[in-house]
């Protein structure tokens, strides 16, 4: 009964390209009969879906949820949520593992980045969205579906935005939060912000502070 993948938000991303896959099906007449009510939730054209699963919450410590790779549709809850205005081709940056579905060859892709590198890329990123005050905080799909494509050319590749911020989780140098939606409060956004103490935060800071703070 367990789908496990390496997080929570791996699956959820997946879901979430599932629904435009099967939008694109219909479209062509490719979508099984029996599959075409999944079209009632896929996005519309011009919009963006999120897809958030509920996982299971210890009765022992009510309002936590845990942090693993496990979701149980038997306990877990499923939201899904629209955006409008986001560029559509955040899906076809995802898909190159889907053979046949591309007309002609696909664009070639920069190289997998030096971790180290890729996970003070993120460092670097992240901070300079916590010193924007039109931020109050930075969603880690936020980061991972806009912010990093945006600002690094490895990020292009499948998947490689998430595995870099997982990296940078399990290095110390980003953590995770919980933080209100304020839309949906009753289901809060899985919030990323930079550990301080970490050495690797400091020694990216120090890097991107300007010349008089280097020296005072």
């Amino acid at each position: 009964m367990f789908v496990r993948y390496e997080r929570i938000e791996d699956l959820e991303d997946a879901l979430a390209r599932a629904f435009f896959v099967a939008r694109e099906l219909d479209a062509q007449g490719a979508l099984p009969p029996v599959l075409q009510p999944l079209t009632l939730i896929s996005p519309p054209r011009g919009f963006a879906i999120n897809v958030e699963l509920r996982p299971f919450e210890d009765p022992d410590r009510p309002g936590e949820f845990a942090e693993d790779s496990r979701w149980d549709p038997r306990h877990g809850d499923v939201l899904i949520t629209y955006e409008p205005g986001r560029d559509e081709n955040w899906r076809d940056d995802r898909r190159e593992d889907r053979r046949g579905w591309r007309d002609g060859p696909p664009a070639e892709l920069p190289p997998p980045p030096d971790p180290e590198v890729a996970v003070e890329d993120v460092v670097r990123v992240l901070a300079r969205a916590e010193s924007d005050p039109a931020f109050t905080f930075v969603a880690l799909k936020f980061l991972r579906d806009q912010l990093l494509p945006r600002h690094v050319a490895w990020a292009a590749i499948p998947h490689e935005a998430q595995i870099q911020i997982n990296r940078s989780i399990d290095a110390g140098a980003v953590v995770t939060t919980k933080v209100e939606n304020p839309r949906q409060p009753q289901y809060p956004v899985t919030a990323v912000k930079l550990n301080r103490d970490s050495s690797i935060v400091q020694k990216v800071l120090a890097a991107e502070a300007p010349p008089a703070e280097q020296t005072s």
